[in-house]
């Protein structure tokens, strides 16, 4: 029987968030709490879009609290899909679903929000980075604050009080970190809190969460939960000891895992992570250009059209693997077979390794094991699997073609590497 996380506070959150005693000030003026800056952070807010900050107030066991929340939102000229992803502000500083997916949410007019639920951030970095702000802004030391907050946020999105914005479909995200507070309110707290007899939240996206998740499977629930978890994840959860990937399990009713090869932890795409790596010391190099964010694009779409219109999210294999999960099966060019496919594995140039390190023992303290790198092909194996960039080209074509049927890859995303296919140095790789 798989190991579940205990619910201590269940009694709490249901009396409190019941009646929802909170309340939204704003949008306010002055200064913007920022993100840190950092290669995890993306510009903000997008054409077309504006972006508002509220403070809002609310009980957590007789327990008031004050804190920031922050939207981004289309421009009254542009009305909003009327869905909201909500996260929380993570403990590092950062918005980690928000610079994954800011361009989906851009696509399909939905809106962001980010909610300061935990003590650490906005003692640690709203306060000290907005000096004289934001000093009347307090949260609670108490163990289940930041899911109380969350829950209340949410409320408020569906409220109408957060400048007359009214969310018909509310989801609960969070990567890394904080999709460990997504999984530990799932299991603690879903069911409990409620807004005009609905719950609060219409489906969950707890996302790349494996080593800071609360032990156990999450449990078959009344709206949909997609969760996704890369090659990086399950590596890394045997990895140095560890007590192995007990987050899998099979698809359910309205629950889906997309387990992802080639998939890192931290994207390295395009530059992504530059000034990252520039002062670390990992022993790896070239690193990968595979598409992490395209995956949290497709995989939240999925979750959207299954708690708006009912379309439930395609499932998909797990990543294959022998030994009790501990070995991952890999194809003759050391790849990994199985789970969520993308053209960078189907139609691959190199073998890509979703952590950095000789073993997954290497279990480096400066999180070279988030990184991905790649082993490109060289000429006798390009030419013996596509003869010409022509038929390479075709491949990567088809390849697309056959995910975004599959709803494993949006058309959306599918532009960038085709373009990516017809720029590949083909001439120089095969010399």
């Amino acid at each position: 029987m798989t190991e579940q996380f205990a619910s201590a506070s269940t009694n709490v959150i249901a009396e409190i968030t019941k009646s929802f005693d909170c309340a939204a000030d704003g949008p306010i003026p002055g200064q913007f709490a920022s993100p840190v800056q950092s290669e995890l952070t993306t510009p903000l807010p997008p054409p077309g879009f504006v972006w508002e900050q509220y403070l809002f107030e609310g009980t957590i066991a007789a327990e008031r609290f004050k804190t920031l929340l922050q939207i981004i939102r289309p421009a009254d000229r542009a009305p909003a899909s009327q869905v909201a992803v909500l996260e929380p502000w993570h403990r590092a500083g950062y918005w980690t679903l928000y610079s994954k997916v800011n361009r989906y949410l851009s696509r399909e007019r939905h809106v962001a929000a980010i909610v300061v639920a935990n003590r650490n951030v906005l003692e640690s970095f709203i306060k000290p980075g907005n000096p004289g702000q934001f000093d009347d802004l307090f949260l609670p030391d108490l163990e289940n604050t930041d899911s109380e907050v969350m829950a209340q946020a949410g409320a408020l999105l569906r409220s109408g009080a957060l400048n007359g914005m009214r969310a018909r479909v509310v989801i609960l995200g969070g990567q890394s970190t904080e999709g460990y507070w997504v999984r530990r309110y799932i299991q603690q707290e879903h069911g409990q809190a409620h807004f005009n007899g609905r719950n609060v939240f219409d489906g969950y996206y707890p996302a790349q969460s494996a080593l800071s998740s609360p032990r156990g499977v999450i449990n078959d629930l009344d709206v949909p939960v997609v969760e996704v978890q890369g090659e990086s994840e399950l590596i890394r959860s045997y990895a140095n000891g560890r007590v192995g990937a007990d987050y899998r399990r099979d698809d359910g009713e309205l629950y889906r895992l997309y387990e992802v090869p080639g998939m890192p932890h931290v994207s390295t795409r395009h530059g992504a992570s530059a000034e990252r790596l520039r002062t670390m010391h990992c022993e790896c190099s070239n690193w990968s250009e595979f598409p992490l964010f395209e995956i949290h694009h497709v995989a939240l779409d999925n979750l959207i059209l299954w708690a708006d219109r009912g379309l439930a999210a395609v499932a998909a294999p797990r990543i294959e693997t022998k030994d009790d999960g501990r070995v991952i099966v890999r194809d003759g060019h050391g790849n990994a077979r199985g789970g969520l496919r993308t053209s960078y594995l189907d139609v691959p140039t190199a073998t890509i390794h979703a952590t950095c390190g000789p073993t997954p023992e290497d279990f480096r303290g400066d999180r070279c094991d988030f990184l991905a790198w790649e082993e490109p092909f060289g000429k006798a194996t390009l030419t013996s699997l596509y003869g010409s960039h022509e038929k390479y080209r075709s491949r990567v074509n088809l390849s697309l073609d056959d995910l975004v049927s599959r709803r494993w890859y949006l058309e959306a995303d599918a532009d960038e590497l085709r373009d990516e296919a017809n720029g590949f140095d083909w001439d120089s790789r095969t010399r």
